[in-house]
């Protein structure tokens, strides 16, 4: 929702627990890694240049800070990326989630 725009990505974290945890899945590093590995086999409204983040899996960078990873389209591939859980959530970011 738009109440989360700004507000730190943590946040945006516990509302999804917090929301979804018995009607969907958060995706983890498998699924990136399966959108990264099988771009055909990925929704193709996934495919619209936003950043997709997975927040069933945080990685820790070498100075102990917690990143989400997420994957972006750029016109013929995935690229994979991680961004701190400190960092702003902004508008034209989307959550990878499934439906269980």
């Amino acid at each position: 929702p738009a109440s989360l725009n700004g507000r730190p990505l943590s946040e945006v974290a516990d509302y999804l627990i917090k929301t979804y945890k018995y009607t969907h899945q958060l995706p983890c590093l498998e699924y990136w890694k399966f959108m990264i590995e099988n771009p055909n086999q990925v929704p193709a409204q996934m495919k619209d240049g936003n950043p997709y983040f997975n927040f069933g899996s945080l990685v820790r960078n070498s100075d102990g800070r917690w990143f989400v990873p997420y994957a972006r389209w750029y016109g013929s591939d995935w690229r994979r990326y991680a961004t701190w859980l400190g960092r702003d959530w902004r508008a034209y970011y989307r959550v990878v989630l499934l439906k269980i």
